[in-house]
């Protein structure tokens, strides 16, 4: 189990409205070490994908042994970022 509190960061595009989809998930260690995934997903809203980028980070996290995280977000119709912890 990792200590300390991992901060991550997701964020999901589509080409169109539904379309191809994409995902980036960026995870910061409390040591100041990042991660990055990236990855294409199924053809679908650009809500969902935000979903689905922020069920990978979760499991991004989780797979890294923490088990507490800070999630920053931006969701379309939300503007800036967003936290959620």
């Amino acid at each position: 189990m990792s200590n300390g509190v991992v901060h991550v960061y997701v964020d999901a595009a589509c080409a169109g409205d539904p379309g191809a989809c994409g995902i980036g998930v960026f995870l910061k260690h409390p040591s100041g070490e990042v991660e990055r995934i990236s990855k294409r997903i199924t053809s679908t809203h650009i809500h969902a994908a935000e979903f689905v980028a922020l069920k990978e980070g979760i499991a991004f996290a989780h797979a890294k042994g923490y088990r507490e995280g800070r999630f920053f977000y931006r969701f379309p119709t939300c503007g800036p970022i967003r936290e959620y912890w």
